[in-house]
């Protein structure tokens, strides 16, 4: 059995806490509530978790050139990242026999040898990939590049057997949305009609649709450029050989009066009355030229009027 005697208390009591100021506490709430100090929480600093007497030090600035803030980046880290076509991965390698030569004036190509002595094979296909690309150097190599491959001397032979691989890639570069692009492939394919005149007859219609979309752009440079390609293209076809003495002429076929065709080279004040185009000009292929380039825009106004 339990016992239910009261408990002597002891005659040594417990001594009293002090208050704030040291001396002891007037009654047992202060001193219960000054007895009980609340514990000091750690201060968390980023990830890692701080003490409150630690101070995290300041982060150093980083430093930066002063050619990084003030002038942007003009020269691409070629051998770096992914390629879009395979003429920057190709140039980046340094299998291209051109460089871009940079001056204070204007840039120059710089070809490894005479333009003349090279192979067209697969050197011009890979150029026409190149069209897509819209970074530095290739906006100014590319273009440049193929229109001093068009412009060499007996290029026609060289690109005649490559067309058909190489109207794709540039059906692809006048199917962008980029401007730079393209422009430059409206160029190429006024160029392309120069140098081989009725050669690019039977590529004319795959080339056609993507030109017509921009015939119709909000921007007049793009129209522009369009018009003078069509344009370019029309005469070239209907002029794409030159006389001795330096007059536009070219090879059509003529019906003689005894109804017997044969071929007969013109110069451009006997061609009016030949045949072809609105008005008697134009020959045969100028006037297929025309009936194709009516086909897809409407609106083109022949350049023989």
């Amino acid at each position: 059995m339990f016992s239910t005697a009261p408990r002597a208390t002891s005659t040594n009591a417990a001594p009293k806490p002090l208050n704030s100021r040291g001396g002891t506490s007037s009654s047992g709430k202060s001193g219960s509530a000054h007895s009980k100090l609340s514990p000091v929480t750690p201060r968390k600093l980023g990830t890692g978790t701080l003490a409150s007497s630690t101070i995290a030090p300041a982060a150093e600035p980083k430093s930066t050139k002063i050619s990084n803030r003030s002038i942007p980046k003009a020269i691409l880290d070629l051998g770096a990242g992914s390629h879009k076509t395979a003429f920057s991965a190709a140039y980046s390698k340094g299998g291209f026999p051109c460089r871009l030569e940079h001056g204070s004036v204007k840039h120059k190509i710089s070809w490894s040898q005479p333009v003349s002595t090279l192979s067209y094979n697969p050197l011009f296909i890979t150029l026409m990939e190149g069209l897509r690309e819209t970074k530095h150097p290739f906006l100014f190599l590319v273009p440049n590049a193929l229109k001093e491959l068009i412009l060499s001397p007996n290029a026609r032979s060289k690109i005649e057997p490559l067309l058909a691989q190489s109207v794709p890639p540039l059906r692809n570069a006048l199917s962008s949305k980029e401007k730079s692009t393209i422009l430059a492939a409206l160029d190429t394919v006024h160029s392309l009609g120069t140098c081989l005149g009725a050669g690019l007859l039977p590529y004319l219609a795959a080339l056609l649709p993507p030109i017509a979309l921009h015939s119709h752009s909000r921007d007049s440079v793009i129209k522009d450029a369009v018009i003078a390609c069509l344009q370019g293209v029309e005469s070239g076809i209907a002029f794409n050989t030159t006389s001795s003495d330096g007059a536009e002429c070219k090879r059509v076929e003529v019906q003689s009066a005894s109804g017997a065709k044969e071929k007969k080279v013109v110069n451009l004040g006997e061609w009016i009355g030949v045949g072809g185009g609105d008005r008697g000009v134009g020959g045969t292929d100028g006037a297929e030229a025309l009936r194709l380039i009516k086909s897809k825009i409407p609106t083109y106004s022949s350049v023989f009027g």
